[in-house]
C-alpha cells in the first residue's frame, strides 16, 4: 500500500491518512480499551475528520504537524499545539517533551485497568528538528556502523532499535531479539496482545509477532519493502531473509532543513545494488555483479509486490494565506 508513500504531510498540503483506512485505536476501542495520544500525530491536519480525536483517540495532547519548536511550538511560522480538538497554550518556559510525559503519566494515574484497559501511544518528536534535543548527520552526529541518515533506503536511514517490556507475559528477560520485525507489524501484534478477536481490515502488510517476542527468538516474516517508488525519486528497495537489493539512488530525497524544501535525488539512476546484511551490515560490498540470480529473483518479487500496490496521493500545495492565516493553524482548508 502507498497511500501516503512520498515524503510526509507537508505544512500546506491538503493530504492525509484516508478515514477509510481503518487504524489500530479505531479496533481495539471494540474491545474496550480506552486510547490515548500523546505527541506527535502527523497523518493529517487539513480537516477535524483526520485529526486523532476523530480517528479512534479518546484524548490527544501534542502537535498535529510533523515537528514544531519545543519551547514555542511553533512550526513553519504557525502555532500548533492541541488539547483533544482546540489550540492549547502550555505555560511560558514549559518543554514540550515534558508535557508529553506529564500527560502519559497523567493518564496512567487516572486510569482504571479493572474497568478499562488502556492503550496510550507517546510519539515523542526528540530527536526532531528543530534540534533542541538529538542528532542529524548535517549536525555532525553518526548512525555508525550503519550507512546512510533519514530519507536514504540504506539501513542507517530505515534501521531502528525497539524496546518491549512486561514482567507478566515475556518468556524471558534481558534478551536480545535478532528476528526480522517491520514497523507495521506492530498493528497485529498489538492487537494480538490485546486477544482482539473481531473481524480485521483485509490485505494487511502487517503479521503478529507476538509469539516470537515472547520466546525472543524467530520471526513471522523473512522479507518486506522498504519502499517502491515509480513516480518520483524512482527507486525501490526490498529485503529478503539476509539479502537486501537497492535499485535507484538510495537517497530518496533531498531535505535541506534551513528551506524546509524536499527534493528527489537522482530519477535517472538505475544501479543495481544487493548486499548480504548478516556478512555486510555496513553496506560496503555490493554483490550484484556477482550473483546475477540472486539479483533476478529479487527483481522479480519487487515486480510481484507492485503488482498490489495503490498510487501515492500527492496533491498540490496552497498558498499559505489560505491554510494558515492569524498564525494559527486551521483545521477547515480541505
Amino acid at each position: 500500500m502507498c497511500i501516503l508513500q512520498w515524503l510526509v504531510v507537508e505544512n500546506h498540503q491538503p493530504k492525509f491518512l484516508p478515514t477509510n483506512i481503518t487504524i489500530l485505536p479505531e479496533l481495539l476501542k471494540k474491545s474496550g480499551y480506552t486510547t490515548h495520544i500523546a505527541g506527535k500525530w502527523h497523518l493529517g491536519h487539513c480537516n477535524e475528520d483526520v485529526i486523532p480525536t476523530k480517528r479512534g483517540f479518546d484524548s490527544f495532547l501534542g502537535i498535529l504537524k510533523g515537528g514544531g519548536d519545543y519551547y514555542s511550538r511553533s512550526f513553519g511560522g504557525n502555532y500548533d499545539f492541541w488539547r483533544n480538538e482546540d489550540i492549547y497554550f502550555p505555560p511560558d518556559g514549559s518543554y514540550s517533551t515534558d508535557l508529553f510525559t506529564d500527560r502519559a503519566v497523567e493518564i496512567i494515574e487516572n486510569n482504571d485497568g479493572k474497568t478499562s484497559p488502556l492503550f496510550l501511544q507517546i510519539s515523542y518528536t526528540t530527536p526532531h528538528f528543530p534540534l533542541q534535543n538529538g542528532g542529524d548527520l548535517d549536525f555532525g552526529s553518526s548512525n555508525l556502523p550503519l550507512r546512510g541518515d533519514k530519507g536514504d533506503l540504506w539501513e542507517g536511514g530505515t534501521k531502528s532499535v525497539g524496546l518491549v517490556y512486561s514482567p507478566k507475559y515475556l518468556g524471558q528477560s534481558g534478551c536480545i531479539h535478532h528476528g526480522m520485525i517491520h514497523a507495521v507489524d506492530w498493528f497485529s501484534t498489538i492487537l494480538d496482545i490485546a486477544r482482539y478477536q473481531q473481524e480485521k481490515p483485509d490485505h494487511l502488510d502487517s503479521v503478529s509477532q507476538w509469539k516470537h517476542l515472547k520466546e525472543c527468538s524467530g520471526s513471522a516474516r523473512s522479507e518486506f519493502v522498504y519502499n517502491i517508488d515509480d513516480d518520483i525519486a524512482k527507486s525501490a528497495a526490498l529485503r529478503v531473509d539476509n539479502y537486501k537489493i537497492i535499485v535507484g539512488d538510495p537517497r530518496v530525497y533531498n531535505f535541506n532543513a534551513s528551506t524546509f524544501v524536499s527534493s528527489p535525488i537522482d530519477p535517472n539512476n538505475t544501479e543495481v545494488r544487493l548486499f548480504d546484511l548478516q556478512d555486510d551490515p555496513s553496506e560496503t560490498k555490493n554483490l550484484a555483479s556477482e550473483n546475477p540470480l540472486k539479483v533476478k529473483t529479487m527483481l522479480r518479487k519487487l515486480d510481484e509486490y507492485r503488482k498490489n500496490s495503490l498510487p501515492a496521493v500527492n496533491p498540490d500545495y496552497l498558498p499559505k494565506n489560505i491554510t494558515h492565516p492569524n498564525g494559527i493553524l486551521r483545521l477547515d482548508w480541505c
